[in-house]
């Protein structure tokens, strides 16, 4: 796991945990990944994709906090046992 990967994750965690609200883990999230080159099929590649996913899915469909948290949860599961789902 890269320094990016694990910072990506502590956010994630603490927005998760509502110690960070959305504006802010976005703004570092897009501050932090963008605009970055990660080696494709890596794990914080895959991650930051996800996340950004959620994030336009959630812009897109007009979905509330909740609905993002409950989206975004999975991605702090390690990368094995997620695709083991």
């Amino acid at each position: 796991m890269d320094n990016l990967e694990i910072e990506v994750r502590q956010h994630l965690e603490r927005y998760l945990a509502g110690a960070e609200d959305r504006d802010a883990f976005r703004r570092w999230f897009v501050g932090a990944t963008w605009p970055m080159g990660f080696p494709e099929g890596s794990d914080v590649a895959e991650l930051v994709w996800a996340i950004e996913h959620m994030f336009a899915e959630v812009s897109t469909n007009d979905l509330p906090e909740e609905t993002l948290r409950e989206l975004l949860a999975p991605l702090l599961e390690p990368a094995t046992r997620r695709a083991a789902s």
